[in-house]
């Protein structure tokens, strides 16, 4: 498309069966979102409104409104993620990217959140689990006053900087280069 592209399945499933190309926005609606094939070439904002949704993406990737009632997957191979909209997500989130800035305020991110890309930040009003994080550069996290686990390693090059109410950040695989900043109750 070389404007926009607006999907709106209600409650039945979006897939794809070729590469889309869309010039402008992207907004879809539906039950399970599978727009994952590896041709995919989004260049303006993504919304999203559905179950489990898996995106992947040849070009940065902007995130508008994301709402998942099950586990979001983000895939920009090593270009971008970026966010003008927060992500609400009941399931697990999974991103790989070159720089991931999921910074929303507004961001409530529920389950486990795996990420693996260059610098990393998130930012989440839940109670944030990481699961396994690979970050060639830093690693941000910004639980507000809410904890921060782990139910995997992480793997940080750069700096790691931890704000949350109680941070356990204690996992016996994590490997983190540079220095260590944490603002945190225990």
């Amino acid at each position: 498309a070389t404007g926009d592209l607006s999907v709106d399945a209600g409650a039945n499933a979006i897939t794809q069966s070729g590469a889309a190309t869309v010039a402008g926005a992207t907004d879809l609606a539906g039950g399970n979102i599978a727009f994952d094939n590896a041709g995919n070439a989004l260049t303006g904002t993504i919304t999203a409104d559905g179950a489990d949704i898996a995106l992947v993406n040849t070009l940065a990737t902007d995130l508008g409104v994301v709402t998942a009632t099950g586990d979001l997957s983000v895939d920009a191979g090593a270009n971008a993620i970026t966010q003008s909209g927060a992500a609400t997500v009941a399931g697990a989130t999974d991103l790989v990217g070159g720089n991931i800035t999921l910074d929303n305020a507004g961001n409530a991110l529920t389950g486990t959140i795996t990420a693996d890309g260059a610098d990393i930040a998130l930012v989440n009003t839940l109670a944030t689990d990481l699961g396994v994080v690979t970050a060639t550069g830093d690693l941000s996290v910004d639980a507000g006053a809410n904890a921060i686990t782990q139910s995997g390693a992480a793997t940080v090059a750069g700096a790691t900087d931890l704000a949350g109410g109680n941070i356990a950040f204690d996992n016996a695989g994590n490997a983190l280069t540079g220095t260590i900043t944490a603002d945190g109750a225990d």
